[in-house]
């Protein structure tokens, strides 16, 4: 295996991101975006960010890369809630190259978001939508320490079928 970094994403890896983003989600598509509110990505790795850490407008949103021989292979979205009543959520997305997949990148990236989201004081629970046929990555959440909180029965068409989508969560 190539040697792997995971480290936070920087303001000039947003143009690779935008432009190869939609070929890492159609390789990772176990995943449900919900993003209505919740801050775009833009605003948590963008020039726009404020230059010192932890801003008040993104506490609560991250996002990580994971990259071999500067190549971003993976990429890991922490997208926290705009408003009082949910600034403590954080709906986490990843994303991994379809030649990287099975190399344990995922639970790499997972386990950096969790330790950010419990040094941040802020973050008091990590929310992800994964679809029900992807029972690998069910049980790899499971061994993170996230619990199944709800089945939404066919809630993602995929491939001209309804698949269920299992929301699940980790309190911390």
């Amino acid at each position: 295996m190539k040697n792997i970094i995971v480290r936070e994403a920087r303001p000039e890896d947003l143009a690779y991101i935008v432009v190869h983003l939609p070929d890492l989600c159609s390789a990772s598509l176990h995943y449900i975006p919900m993003e209505e509110e919740t801050l775009p990505l833009s605003a948590i790795i963008g020039p726009t960010r404020p230059r010192f850490p932890l801003s008040e407008i993104t506490v609560n949103s991250h996002c990580l890369i994971a990259e071999s021989q500067d190549e971003i292979i993976g990429i890991l979205t922490c997208r926290g809630g705009r408003y009082a009543e949910t600034r403590h959520i954080t709906v986490v997305e990843v994303f991994i190259g379809p030649d990287w997949m099975n190399q344990d990148i995922e639970s790499r990236l997972m386990q950096e978001a969790i330790a950010w989201a419990r040094e941040t004081g802020v973050v008091k629970r990590l929310e992800t939508r994964i679809l029900s046929t992807c029972d690998r990555t069910i049980d790899l959440y499971k061994k993170l320490g996230f619990e199944v909180e709800a089945i939404c029965r066919e809630t993602a068409l995929i491939e001209d079928r309804f698949v269920d989508v299992v929301i699940m969560g980790l309190l911390l």
